[in-house]
């Protein structure tokens, strides 16, 4: 459709992961994909993010464009309590 493209990453994915979900994204011909960073799993009823994953996540490779990384925050400063 040629519509941008949000993409969240799992609480239980390394940010090296999302390489391939944006390349496979891209092979189908669509360029325009906005990546989440929701957290990470530490332990039970622990959810943490860590600020090391967003230029690992934005970066290409050699030559190419970097992707655009947010951080999603709709759970992670929740306390269940």
């Amino acid at each position: 459709t040629g519509r941008p493209i949000h993409l969240k990453k799992g609480q239980f994915m390394s940010p090296w992961n999302m390489k391939n979900s944006v390349r496979k994204i891209e092979a189908a011909g669509n360029h325009q994909v906005l990546l989440a960073d929701r957290g990470t799993f530490f332990g039970y009823n622990m959810l943490v993010n860590d600020f090391r994953n967003f230029p690992i996540m934005a970066e290409r490779g050699r030559g190419r464009r970097r992707v655009i990384v947010v951080q999603k925050q709709t759970r992670l400063f929740c306390s269940r309590r």
